[in-house]
């Protein structure tokens, strides 16, 4: 399974995308909830506008085809730092 991991822009970047728009268009779309197949995701700038599941809702700007997309992960475990193991 191939999976891309999607993230929104940070808020440095924010005034340079403020509008920008994309549509992506994956096999399988991970929600939280539930999977969508196909999925499409709509994002504006740094904001995540819908996702949806079956034909999107205008032309892909970004088709990714066979892959999953989920949500971004953030890993905030450690094993030490600064001389400490935790």
């Amino acid at each position: 399974m191939r999976v891309f991991a999607f993230a929104i822009a940070d808020h440095e970047t924010a005034d340079t995308t403020r509008d920008a728009s994309m549509l992506i268009t994956a096999d399988t779309v991970v929600t939280g909830r539930e999977l969508r197949r196909p999925g499409w995701i709509d994002v504006q700038g740094v904001l995540l506008r819908a996702v949806g599941a079956g034909a999107p809702p205008r032309p892909a700007d970004l088709e990714l085809g066979a892959v999953t997309v989920v949500p971004g992960f953030v890993d905030i475990h450690v094993h030490g730092g600064g001389g400490g193991a935790f």
